[in-house]
């Protein structure tokens, strides 16, 4: 019954991280991490550790390179101060989601 639980509600985490990944309003990545999380926590025998810790960095540094290219970006076409403020802020919410 648990081992039932942990693969409906790791797939649905991870088919909703798979539509965040196309919809700019949902965290893509982070939501298929937590749902590789949800599996490894409710099924322990099929991924280790390792994996989920390696994923969760990638997801980390991928988020990371997301919000600086926004940044960076704003600033080389040369965007005003107001605006790259709000750039730079509406992604660190995400970011700590």
């Amino acid at each position: 019954m648990t081992e039932t639980i942990g693969w409906i509600s790791a797939g649905m985490l991870i088919l909703a991280g798979v539509a965040g990944i196309f919809l700019p309003v949902m965290p893509g990545l982070p939501l298929i991490w937590l749902g590789i999380l949800t599996h490894k926590l409710l099924v322990p025998e099929m991924i280790s550790w390792w994996t989920v810790v390696l994923l969760g960095l990638v997801v980390v540094a991928t988020s990371v390179v997301e919000w600086l290219s926004g940044v960076w970006g704003a600033k080389a076409f040369r965007v005003q101060r107001v605006g790259d403020v709000g750039r730079g802020g509406g992604r660190r919410d995400w970011f700590v989601f």
